[in-house]
């Protein structure tokens, strides 16, 4: 099976925790030896590389609920000069790329792991490596695919040049690789932090609602090629669920905005034993949970 992961910011705690939850359960943890190559944009990335050299999901987990800003004083005084122009980006690249060395530090891929990111002057790249492939290669790439613009600097890969979040142009998955996985007949499954096109919600004020029904459409048309490899047939479904040899899993709609939705999503300055971080763990549980009673026999 080929796993990807999406984008989300502060999600990467859904991310992480999901597969924690599996590791806990048979049924999981069967689901998980089944993964041959694992891909992600963004947070997903992050937690996508760490699980594709091997480390264990409470680690990935316990490294994901501590923010690379936790604790940091300068945070806003940044975030003000960057939007007055004095400064291009909040932060410079290493304090993402530090944080991944000592998370991967001396590991090397088990399996095959691509991460998408967005070139400056190009459409969204797709950069494999195979496995063996040391971390010190991958995590360039993996900083690249989560320098959320304005807030942490591009990074500069050779061939591409000064490269930004994955998710920056038009998608939130790895796409490219996902349609030629699901070409092949292969299992995949793609995990998203935010509920699928068509379910978003958001639970108040007018004008975030508006803002929702834009993010929406935005996936939605971020996922045309796909739908369309799928064919006619093909249609979205609210949380978890499964078309052809691709299965979808994703926060239902009403659990995303209780969660904070895309608030919850954009605080990268969150605190390691905040209830921010207990809901966002308590999401990614249950997804699994959701995952495993459809496609797995095993009870809760």
């Amino acid at each position: 099976m080929h796993l990807s992961f999406g984008g989300g910011g502060a999600r990467a705690i859904v991310y992480a925790s999901f597969l924690q939850r599996l590791a806990e359960k048979p049924s999981g943890q069967h689901a998980l030896r089944s993964v041959e190559s694992v891909s992600g944009v963004s947070a997903g990335a992050m937690v996508g590389s760490a699980f594709a050299m091997g480390i264990k999901p409470s680690t990935i987990l316990d490294s994901m609920t501590h923010s690379v800003f936790e604790g940091s004083w300068t945070y806003y005084p940044r975030m003000l000069a960057t939007a007055m122009q004095l400064r291009a980006n909040m932060y410079s690249s290493t304090v993402l790329s530090d944080r991944l060395h000592a998370l991967c530090d001396g590991r090397t891929l088990k399996m095959p792991f691509t991460a998408a990111v967005t070139p400056a002057k190009y459409d969204q790249a797709c950069l494999s490596y195979h496995a063996g492939t040391s971390a010190s290669s991958v995590v360039p790439a993996v900083t690249a695919s989560s320098a959320v613009p304005f807030v942490i600097a591009p990074v500069q890969l050779a061939g591409w040049g000064a490269c930004m979040d994955g998710g920056a142009d038009r998608c939130n998955i790895a796409m490219s690789e996902v349609r030629a996985r699901a070409r092949t007949g292969q299992p995949v499954m793609i995990v998203s932090s935010g509920p699928w096109p068509g379910f978003r919600q958001e639970k108040t004020g007018t004008r975030k609602e508006l803002l929702f029904r834009q993010l929406s459409n935005l996936v939605a048309h971020s996922f045309e090629d796909l739908e369309k490899d799928l064919g006619p047939d093909f249609k979205y479904h609210d949380g978890v669920f499964r078309f052809k040899n691709v299965t979808f899993v994703a926060p239902k709609g009403a659990v995303y905005a209780a969660n904070g939705g895309y608030d919850a999503s954009a605080n990268l300055r969150y605190q390691h034993n905040s209830d921010q971080v207990r809901r966002l763990k308590q999401e990614g549980q249950g997804i699994a949970d959701e995952y495993m009673v459809k496609f797995g026999k095993i009870h809760l």
